[in-house]
């Protein structure tokens, strides 16, 4: 997945992300997600002066259990 960073940082963006998955963790109607899981956040790898490379795990109850997603958020803001 990609995100491109037009306004603040990377770092505002992930953080963003992670509380919105917080927030489907405590008011999620579909039964097949467990958006509750610690792993689903995104997870800094590596960044450098543009880009910020992360990683999440998707935690589904059918058919494909778990999936390693990989984010990058690419900086246009310089």
């Amino acid at each position: 997945m990609f995100g491109y960073v037009q306004s603040h940082t990377c770092s505002h963006w992930i953080t963003k992300v992670n509380e919105f998955l917080t927030e489907l963790s405590t008011s999620n109607i579909d039964t097949t997600i467990d958006w509750s899981n610690p792993s689903e956040n995104l997870v800094s790898i590596s960044n450098s002066t543009y880009v910020e490379k992360l990683s999440s795990k998707t935690l589904r109850n059918k058919p494909l259990k778990e999936m390693q997603l990989w984010h990058y958020f690419l900086d246009l803001t310089s």
